[in-house]
């Protein structure tokens, strides 16, 4: 922990940290922080309820489709009780109701039957549509003897037809005798996908289908595969698709749960009949996280470049701003030394707490000089005593981050003491560089590093100054001579 404060107390102090655009940049971030926020937070809102959407969606088509299937299976009690009343399934010809079956299977307007027939009591065949058995050689019958014995529809289990491999369900009506017994019944065994009509309106191109990828299937209770829309290549009808989310949530009493790319939805087909095998089913709808969450996707990712154009802009304004920042404050700067040098040229001094740190310090103060301030003017009453007309003229002046460097020249005519030096009565010339620290806005640290006073005619003149000729050293024969003599 004390690493990491030592490395931020370095990085704060670092010259990249304190720099003017550093600063803007940081603030565009930080003021971009809550947008950020807001639109992951919008975003994830977006999704949500584009998935509570998709659910209530699912549960809708899931019920839609079952309560379908259920009415399917009252139109056809209903057509077996006509057809059971019928004069060609009562007759004990049995030639003459296989023919009228034969034609009713064959009739394109009957489509869903696969097979129709009149069952006695004792299991004899009396008549049928077609010789091939589509419920195989283990027939259940017990629904059949359900319904002759209870007078009623019964409905059979769903099974896989293993002459082309299609799912069917059977149902069986009594057939009642003008003496008002029964010892036969019809059993009608529909194909299943030719009945479900309704599975193409939700999974097609209509206005109220699915979203594109949704899978609509129909589930035996014990897991198998009874249809499925639009139809999976890898998925046979038939196979146990127990283990899998969806079917397993629709198996389970408990609260459903999506999978990862999946939102799911069952209903149970409800059959208003006796089912004595037991083996009801149910309508699983799936439809593909993916496609749901799409438009919430897509519009965050072009809010999310919005966003970026704009940090992209507001960061590239701070670069720039920073520049012109910059530049301005290093004219500011250069202008509030001006002003101290003006300080110094007229004497005024009653400003100076506007442009100068009452704490500055002058890295080349005198030993009896004061601090801070007060010793500002204390060093600008001197200057004005030794050189009433005198004034400080900065020659050049350069300003980089918090600091100005001047070329600077101190001249006047001297008439009283300065610094230790003598008044001389001529007007003198200092040259020198002088380097000011800001802080705040404010003068804080001043650097002097001035060169020698001299009279202004040497500097402006140097070639008319006349040099004393130096001494002529005598040679060495005249010194020994002169030893001699003396």
């Amino acid at each position: 922990m004390g690493q990491i404060k030592r490395l931020i107390r370095w990085f704060v102090n670092t010259q990249l940290a304190r720099s003017l655009r550093f600063r803007l940049i940081s603030v565009v971030l930080l003021a971009s922080l809550p947008t950020i926020a807001l639109l992951f937070l919008t975003a994830s809102q977006a999704r949500g309820d584009a998935i509570s959407v998709a659910e209530r969606e699912a549960e809708r088509v899931a019920t839609l489709i079952a309560n379908d299937q259920s009415l399917e299976m009252e139109r056809v009690q209903r057509e077996l009780f006509l057809l059971s009343r019928l004069p060609e399934v009562q007759t004990d010809d049995g030639s003459s109701c296989t023919t009228f079956f034969q034609s009713l299977v064959a009739s394109p307007d009957n489509p869903i039957y696969v097979d129709l027939r009149v069952i006695g009591l004792d299991g004899v065949v009396h008549c049928r549509s077609s010789a091939s058995n589509p419920l195989g050689p283990n027939e259940d019958t017990e629904f059949i003897t359900t319904a002759i014995r209870q007078k009623t529809f019964t409905v059979g289990s769903y099974r896989i037809n293993p002459l082309n491999g299609r799912s069917i369900i059977s149902f069986a009506a009594p057939i009642t005798n003008e003496d008002g017994t029964v010892t036969r019944a019809i059993v009608a065994t529909l194909d299943l996908g030719k009945q479900s009509g309704s599975f193409t309106s939700v999974v097609g191109t209509e206005s109220d289908a699915l979203p594109e990828g949704s899978v609509l299937s129909i589930v035996r209770d014990d897991g198998v595969l009874l249809l499925q829309e639009p139809p999976d290549t890898e998925v046979r009808i038939g196979v146990s698709l127990i283990g899998t989310p969806a079917v397993d949530a629709a198996m389970s009493t408990e609260e459903e749960t999506n999978a990862d790319n999946w939102i799911s939805a069952s209903a149970p087909i409800t059959i208003d009949a006796p089912q004595p095998n037991g083996l009801s089913a149910h309508v699983i709808v799936q439809i593909p996280k993916g496609e749901v969450l799409k438009d919430a996707d897509s519009a965050f990712r072009d809010n999310l470049a919005r966003l970026g154009v704009a940090v992209t802009a507001a960061i590239l304004a701070a670069w720039i701003g920073a520049d012109m920042f910059t530049s301005r404050d290093s004219e500011t700067r250069k202008t509030i030394v001006a002003e101290l040098y003006h300080s110094f040229s007229s004497g005024i001094v009653d400003h100076l707490d506007t442009i100068v740190d009452t704490d500055v310090v002058d890295h080349a103060a005198l030993p009896d000089q004061a601090k801070g301030l007060d010793g500002l003017k204390q060093t600008i009453a001197a200057f004005r005593y030794a050189f009433p007309d005198g004034e400080v003229v900065p020659r050049e002046m350069l300003a980089d981050s918090d600091k100005v460097v001047v070329r600077v020249s101190l001249m006047g005519t001297q008439v009283g003491e300065f610094q230790g030096i003598p008044p001389s009565g001529h007007r003198m010339i200092a040259d020198g560089i002088e380097t000011f620290s800001f802080r705040d806005g404010l003068i804080k640290d001043i650097w002097s590093l001035m060169g020698p006073l001299l009279p202004m005619h040497i500097v402006e003149h140097p070639d008319e100054v006349e040099v004393a000729p130096a001494p002529v050293k005598p040679g060495l024969w005249k010194r020994v001579r002169r030893g001699f003599r003396r």
